[in-house]
């Protein structure tokens, strides 16, 4: 297992979008959305946000990259040619742009599930649910549902965030993102409870079959005894039988 407990701000809500608006970048052999990230926007992390704003060209599918394709970096429109200005020379003959790093103040405590990097285990799933390994550089594959239990009551599948979360996040107003899909679409829903202060209660979200990022905020109440604080999840609340996939999980003090 793998995650990161990270001692800086994501740069707002969607890794970086803001010093990526209007660019492209044409993928070549060997590139990941992974390595396209670190290099363009300055943070691997940053993948999932790359992977939804090219959901129509990649197909709703992360894995699916292929050499010659024009990626929108995070806040480009598809529908808007990007601007060229002055950088290196591709093989293609496209000048690429010159992303500077950004530089982030006021560091927040964040954490970060990356389930390109992740392997299985991070989930704890009652009976009734089932977390299907991830496969390489895929999703998180949540499924099931607890029958004759309202929603608002059913137990979920969880998953402890690391230690020192409680702390960082006591008091404060929390930012909660997940890039998610569904086999078909539907609802899922999602929790925050800091075990010993309370909980968020189960927020309801609607789901595509494609990529989108969801956000959740919530006022963490101050802690008292401690003990972890964990995100709970319903992949399939009205049991049709839907898969809820998660690529990427992050957790942030909201600015």
């Amino acid at each position: 297992m793998r995650f990161h407990l990270m001692s800086y701000c994501l740069a707002g809500s969607v890794l970086m979008a803001q010093a990526a608006s209007g660019q492209t970048v044409t993928v070549q052999a060997g590139d990941s959305l992974y390595s396209i990230a670190q290099t363009h926007l300055g943070n691997g992390a940053a993948w999932p946000e790359l992977c939804a704003q090219n959901s129509e060209l990649l197909g709703g599918d992360c894995n699916h990259l292929n050499p010659g394709m024009v990626l929108n970096l995070p806040g480009q429109s598809r529908a808007e040619p990007a601007p060229v200005v002055e950088g290196e020379l591709t093989p293609e003959g496209i000048v690429e742009p010159i992303v500077e790093p950004v530089v982030t103040v006021d560091p927040l405590t964040d954490v970060v599930y990356d389930f390109s990097v992740l392997d299985d285990g991070v989930f704890t799933a009652p009976d009734g649910f089932t977390v299907a390994h991830q496969l390489p550089d895929g999703p998180a594959q949540l499924s099931g549902n607890v029958e004759g239990e309202e929603p608002e009551h059913a137990p979920g599948i969880s998953l402890k965030l690391p230690e020192g979360a409680e702390e960082a996040f006591s008091g404060h107003e929390i930012v909660i993102e997940i890039l998610a899909r569904l086999s078909k679409p539907g609802q899922i829903n999602v929790a925050y409870s800091t075990n010993d202060v309370g909980n968020s209660g189960w927020r309801t979200f609607d789901l595509d079959t494609t990529y989108q990022r969801l956000e959740m905020r919530y006022d963490v109440p101050e802690l008292v005894n401690g003990g972890s604080d964990y995100l709970g999840f319903l992949p399939d609340p009205l049991n049709t039988g839907q898969v809820l996939d998660i690529s990427f999980i992050g957790i942030s003090v909201a600015e």
